[in-house]
This record gives structure tokens, sequence and C-alpha cells, in this order.
């Protein structure tokens, strides 16, 4: 009896042994699994920053380019007021000068 439950013991701590190399196998192969996974996750978060990044930049680069065109446009509604200005202002220089002269 003594050598039945010696064996029995040892059976049972083979078993055990067995089970907990299995458990640390599978462990081994769950946190391999997560981490592949968050990676994936990691990339696609990224994939989509980068999108969403593009985007923004495209975009504040078109209200850039529609500030400068206002900013264009505005600078030649000036410039058309000043030449008209200044011919207005030679015309009369013209005109002072030709009453100065008759």
């Amino acid at each position: 009896m003594a050598k039945e439950t010696i064996q029995a013991v040892r059976d049972a701590e083979l078993t055990a042994e067995k089970t907990v190399k299995n458990a640390e196998a599978e462990a081994q192969a769950i946190l391999a699994r997560a981490n592949e996974k968050a990676a994936k996750m990691i990339a696609s978060e990224t994939e989509k920053a980068k999108v969403t990044a593009e985007k923004e930049l495209s975009k504040a680069h078109q209200r850039g380019e529609a500030i400068l065109k206002q900013a264009e446009n505005s600078v030649n509604v000036e410039l058309d007021i000043l030449k008209d200005n200044a011919a207005k202002a030679k015309d009369k220089a013209v005109s002072a000068v030709i009453a100065e002269l008759f």
C-alpha cells in the first residue's frame, strides 16, 4: 500500500508538472497573441492618425491659399484705387500747370 501511495503521489506530481508546463506554454502563447494584436492595433491607430493629420494639413493648406488669394485681391483693389488717385492727381497737376501758363 505504501508503494501504491508513493506511486500515486509521484503520478500526481508528474501530472501537476505537466499541468504547470502546459499552463506556462498556454500563457506564453496568449501573451504572444496579445503582443501581436497590440502591435497591429498600434499600427492601425498610427495609420488612422496619419490619415487624419494629412487631411487636416490639406485643409489648413487650402485655408492658407484662400487667405492669400483674398489678400491678393485686397491688394489689387487698393492698387487700382491708388492708380486712379495718382491719375487724378496727375490730371489736376497738368491742369494747374496749364492754367498757370495761360
